[in-house]
């Protein structure tokens, strides 16, 4: 009597907790697409130089590849690829790659920074999903 007890609240356990699984199984293997505000200011050679603001629009695949595009605030649109492992995430934007983005995901927002190879030029990033 005691062994068709626990099969009958194990099957119970099983049904209850399978739309669970299901439920996180189809959000772990499907892209996220994001919309963040960004904004990267200077550190070097000029702080306070000024802040340059964009829009970023970022897709994260769940094999870890990142793409999307970046339009600046004078409305230049801009390729971005790169990937995500963890809480790190990197990318390049522009078609030649030259301004780079290391970051982490700090919440919802991208906390980072960002090189621009052209000019040997670090700056601070910051991206906050759009509202």
């Amino acid at each position: 009597m005691r062994k068709h007890t626990y099969l009958a609240t194990g099957l119970a356990l099983l049904l209850l907790l399978t739309p669970f699984a299901s439920v996180n199984a189809e959000t772990a293997d499907q892209s996220v697409l994001t919309n963040y505000e960004t904004e990267m200011a200077p550190l070097f050679p000029a702080p306070g130089a000024g802040v340059y603001a964009g829009t970023l629009r970022l897709t994260i695949n769940p094999n870890g590849i990142v793409q999307g595009s970046y339009q600046t605030a004078d409305g230049a649109i801009e390729p971005v690829a790169g990937g995500k492992n963890g809480n790190a995430i990197w990318f390049s934007i522009g078609e030649s790659g030259n301004l780079r983005v290391n970051a982490n995901l700090a919440g919802a927002d991208l906390v980072g920074s960002a090189r621009d190879g052209t000019m040997s030029e670090e700056m601070s990033f910051t991206a906050k999903p759009s509202k």
